[in-house]
């Protein structure tokens, strides 16, 4: 079974969803996104070109594929993770709507749920750092928690 996204980019002037086949989850996905985001030329203009050229290409040679979502009713709802990049705000929201269609938002360590004791910490820090790389490039994530900054051992007593 393979962790489905979905990729929504609004920008000032168009708008634009792909849809990732495989390593949806943030740890993945998170990491590339915030390389994405970091490079300014890659935010500017044709968005769906630019974001397969640049997102798309980086992950499709780690066996992600990345292609444009050309169904104007689908809101993501087919996808494990979602992530709504609202250029203009400089925000990223992520939801998990695995198996539940919920479209509130999440935190990305609600990954660590899902994930095998003997690999939360690795996990852990892959999601930290692609959120401190998310801020370093200017964005905010929503929401954002007191939880991203404990290590997972305290995370999982709460």
């Amino acid at each position: 079974m393979t962790t489905t996204a979905s990729i929504q980019i609004k920008s000032p002037t168009a708008s634009a969803l792909f849809y990732q086949e495989c390593d949806g989850y943030p740890s993945f996905a998170l990491n590339h996104l915030a390389v994405w985001l970091g490079t300014p030329v890659n935010i500017a203009g044709d968005i769906s070109t630019g974001f397969l050229q640049t997102y798309g290409a980086a992950v499709g040679v780690l066996g992600a594929a990345v292609q444009v979502d050309d169904d104007p009713l689908d809101n993501g709802e087919d996808a494990d993770w979602v992530y709504l990049i609202d250029l203009p705000n400089r925000r990223v929201t992520i939801q998990h709507r695995q198996y539940t269609g919920d479209q509130s938002p999440v935190h990305p360590h609600k990954e660590l749920d899902v994930i095998l004791d003997a690999y939360k910490a690795e996990v852990h820090c892959a999601i930290s750092r692609a959120i401190r790389n998310i801020e370093a490039a200017g964005f905010t994530l929503t929401p954002v928690t007191e939880v991203a900054l404990q290590p997972p051992s305290q995370v999982e007593n709460q």
